[in-house]
């Protein structure tokens, strides 16, 4: 088979892929910030997605305070708001999603004079509900300093399912640690200590934020380019707590590619 044909057959079979996540999205050529359908376990469900970053899982947006964040432990695990605005995508979904592949999760801030700041974090992963959805990851970067370290390996809590109280205390839901260095549920343009949008490394706890955007986007072969790697060969990459050995297309670093490439070369699939 020609390279011509080839790759004629991996663009058709690209449009066939029912889209898993805004990366998928972002793969198919959808450039613009907005609402897309994803498709999970049989479900389809709407996301609001960051292509500006080249296909971001919106999970969590607040920019006015139009929806109440205080909610049950139903209400934040199942999800809330619209993703046209304000929301929160649920906590069952954000687990389906970062136990699936390897994710990290980008959180981006905004204070009321315009200045943005965001925290970087790698394999970044929700335990399931058994756990109450543990926080985990592995290392962070970024210029917002890290306020989600106190949170690490702990789980999420509302005021109706929190042992240590902090949900009532600080008004809002979280992964806390009695309590927080990090609330980014809480009250809406508030001074009140502790029960802002508050990122302590960055502006206290008496300072509420005015816009947080939490979004995640999977690691793959255009991650493996990103970091300087430019030859087309066989990369590691994680999926499903494993670590499989992908073919990497660099001179069309997509992810179609790199997932039909993988059976020319007679390397183990993953879905």
């Amino acid at each position: 088979m020609s390279d011509i044909t080839f790759y004629l057959i991996l663009v058709s079979k690209c449009h066939e892929i029912k889209s898993r996540d805004c990366e998928d999205i972002f793969q198919l050529g959808n450039t613009i910030d907005g609402v897309y359908s994803i498709y999970r376990n049989g479900s389809q469900y709407d996301v609001y997605c960051d292509m500006n970053r080249h296909g971001w899982t919106v999970f969590q947006r607040r920019f006015d305070g139009s929806t109440d964040f205080y909610r049950d432990w139903n209400s934040y695990e199942t999800g809330f708001g619209n993703v046209t605005g304000e929301f929160w995508l649920g906590l069952d979904k954000i687990y389906e999603l970062t136990s699936s592949a390897t994710y990290s999760l980008r959180i981006e801030m905004e204070d009321f004079d315009g200045v943005w700041k965001y925290a970087l974090y790698s394999n970044f992963k929700l335990g399931d509900k058994s756990t109450k959805y543990t926080l985990n990851y592995d290392t962070f970067t970024g210029n917002a300093g890290d306020a989600l370290d106190y949170c690490k390996g702990y789980r999420f809590a509302t005021y109706d399912n929190d042992k240590n109280n902090c949900s009532m205390l600080y008004s809002g839901a979280w992964w806390y640690r009695g309590c927080h260095h990090s609330n980014l549920n809480g009250l809406y343009n508030t001074t009140i200590y502790g029960k802002g949008i508050n990122w302590y490394h960055w502006h206290g706890y008496y300072y509420s934020l005015k816009t947080t955007e939490m979004k995640i986007r999977r690691i793959d072969c255009e991650d493996v380019f990103k970091l300087g790697n430019t030859i087309d060969g066989v990369y590691s990459i994680y999926r499903n707590g494993s670590q499989y050995d992908v073919y990497c297309d660099m001179n069309r670093h997509r992810v179609c590619l790199q997932m039909h490439a993988r059976k020319l070369n007679n390397i183990q699939e993953y879905s």
